[in-house]
């Protein structure tokens, strides 16, 4: 019976003319599905201590409401899609269900994708995101996916809209992907927008958009906060990042753009901490000059955080004084993708930067209302032991030249697919799927990677040895902060901190305590 009325719904849904009245279905879901390997997160999500709203969605949803469509966005973060989705395609006439899915969210866009094709036969259904970009055909392949939207898509998604509306052709609209009686059909790539012609994100398109705003910043102290997108693509192509892949080129909000929005989301919500999401936000000096003016003269005082590049930290460019007066604007988090401590790293990955960069940056903020967090990868294909060796060293003396700054990893390197380091750790024994759509063991471990396993790294020479440095000198990033620590692991941190100092990884006597700490990594 409710097949039936589905069915029924989805063929009002098609332009038609009964007695010269014209009825359209306009009403487009929007589906972020939660992560494979933590499909309920929800369920263990907290109102009020705040995520990250899904900046994608959120965006497409605004242009495709802005064009006219009604629009409802699903937020695998927060709230349990699979029933959401029961619960639209029982009650509204839709124009099609949306699905934004990375690699790491196939299997659950997968399975909610099937669940409408059962519940609703006629209903199309459309993927986009980064994933179905880099595998368009073997998508289509999947007879629970009518359409695939490559690339960015603010323009393409409204196309489609309409021709499905109207019954265009879909030949006409930009970047999309579809089935067609001669194969998979790939329609030619739109020109990438400028920011300025993007509409500012609704946050009213979410149903509860204020569980989205935090309580704290990333320091844990009291704040209400965001984020909000000042840039889209990158000029650099580092060749383990999805831009060597997309070469999609940097583009920026203006100053009063970003300070505008600022503006109106404290006025509206009382936000007053903004992470800015953008890949190069300190690569326009003037915009930067013309941000912190707008900063100085405000009545309100913001807080803000983002990426930085530590060559950027130079004499001429973001000097002493400047740094300082960063500060002084509300800017005290930014992130520095730091890779490597080894030169022939950098240079291979195509990252821009040196060592003395990040040495540099060290010196000039340290004293300052700044925190700079660190981020750095290991067992790149092509890197040895001695090699992670001169990363660990880097790691200690960056914490010595500024004992406030911050380290994420060394994160054990995860290839994506297509970019020049997948292809060359391909080279060296990655073992690929031959059918992406049956991949789930291949992205479980790239994307449920918790402990650290030789059988993870293929192309390592010698990945047994590295598993145990990586364990040992991550005894050295814990906080021995607490007499129990002290007291259970200051041994362990004892003989970790003669290893580094000597550079003698082997023979590890130790293994039974570090295998008992790699099994509670998470």
């Amino acid at each position: 019976m409710i097949h039936g009325l589905l069915l029924q719904e989805r063929s009002k849904c098609r332009k038609h003319q009964q007695s010269e009245i014209q009825v359209y279905c306009h009403r487009i879901i929007l589906v972020n599905p939660p992560p494979d390997y933590d499909p309920h997160l929800f369920t263990r999500f907290r109102p009020g201590q705040g995520t990250q709203w899904p900046i994608g969605p959120l965006l497409l949803g605004t242009c495709l409401k802005r064009a006219g469509f009604e629009v409802r966005i699903i937020d695998g973060q927060v709230v349990d899609c699979a029933a959401e989705l029961q619960r639209e395609l029982a009650l509204d006439r839709l124009l099609w269900v949306g699905f934004s899915v990375m690699s790491s969210q196939f299997q659950q866009a997968r399975d909610l994708s099937r669940l409408v094709r059962r519940l609703a036969p006629g209903l199309p259904v459309v993927w986009g995101g980064f994933h179905p970009t880099l595998f368009p055909e073997s998508c289509l392949e999947n007879d629970f996916i009518d359409h695939v939207v490559r690339g960015e898509a603010d323009r393409a998604i409204v196309q489609l809209g309409r021709a499905l509306q109207d019954g265009s052709p879909l030949e006409q609209v930009g970047n999309l992907a579809f089935r067609h009686r001669e194969g998979v059909m790939l329609n030619p790539l739109l020109p990438l927008s400028d920011m300025a012609d993007m509409p500012r994100p609704d946050e009213t398109l979410l149903d509860d958009y204020r569980v989205y705003f935090s309580r704290q910043d990333v320091l844990g102290r009291p704040a209400r906060g965001t984020i909000l997108l000042t840039g889209m693509g990158c000029n650099l192509k580092c060749s383990f990042c999805r831009n060597a892949i997309l070469r999609e080129k940097h583009r920026r909000l203006e100053a009063e753009a970003i300070y505008s929005e600022m503006v109106r989301l404290h006025a509206a919500h009382g936000v007053d901490e903004f992470g800015l999401v953008d890949e190069n936000f300190f690569a326009d000096r003037p915009r930067l000059w013309r941000f912190l003016e707008l900063l100085e003269q405000s009545p309100v005082r913001f807080r803000w955080s983002t990426n930085l590049r530590a060559n950027y930290v130079r004499d001429g460019y973001l000097d002493r004084d400047f740094l300082a007066r960063i500060a002084a604007s509300g800017g005290y988090y930014f992130s520095v993708g730091a890779e490597s401590g080894d030169p022939a790293i950098l240079k291979k990955i195509r990252k821009g930067i040196r060592v003395e960069h990040l040495r540099n940056l060290a010196r000039w903020t340290r004293g300052l209302d700044i925190i700079i967090t660190y981020s750095f990868m290991a067992a790149i294909p092509g890197e040895s032991c001695d090699m992670t060796l001169r990363t660990f060293r880097l790691i200690r003396e960056l914490q010595a030249i500024d004992p406030q700054s911050r380290i994420i990893g060394p994160q054990v390197f995860r290839p994506y697919p297509g970019s020049p380091l997948f292809q060359e750790a391909v080279t060296m024994g990655l073992q690929v799927p031959r059918d992406w759509n049956n991949a789930e063991d291949f992205f479980r471990t790239l994307f449920q990677f918790r402990q650290i396993s030789p059988q993870a790294i293929p192309w390592h020479p010698e990945p047994e040895r590295f598993k145990y440095m990586l364990l040992s000198f991550s005894i050295l990033l814990f906080r021995m902060n607490t007499p129990l620590r002290r007291l259970l692991l200051g041994p362990l941190h004892l003989l970790s901190t003669l290893r580094l100092n000597s550079g003698f990884y082997r023979w590890f006597f130790e293994k039974w305590l570090l295998d008992a700490i790699n099994a509670r990594l998470t």
